[in-house]
């Protein structure tokens, strides 16, 4: 079941993102391009610290997106 989050954003100009107040945990995420599809990744949220997630998404639709976390 989907329930409302309220963590989400726009990304800006750069494509970049940040999401402030996210508890500390476990936490999957993911994106949305109108064209190109969506993404998924998981990530650890270290307490008291940030975490980042990277996604990635070609022109041809190929999936060769990052999942990292820092």
């Amino acid at each position: 079941m989907n329930r409302p989050c309220p963590y989400f954003g726009v990304t800006d100009g750069s494509g970049y993102i940040r999401i402030l107040n996210v508890p500390a945990g476990e936490h999957n995420s993911s994106v949305r391009h109108e064209r190109l599809g969506q993404q998924q990744a998981h990530a650890t949220v270290p307490l008291n610290r940030e975490a980042a997630v990277t996604f990635e998404f070609h022109q041809d639709g190929t999936d060769y997106g990052l999942r990292l976390n820092k």
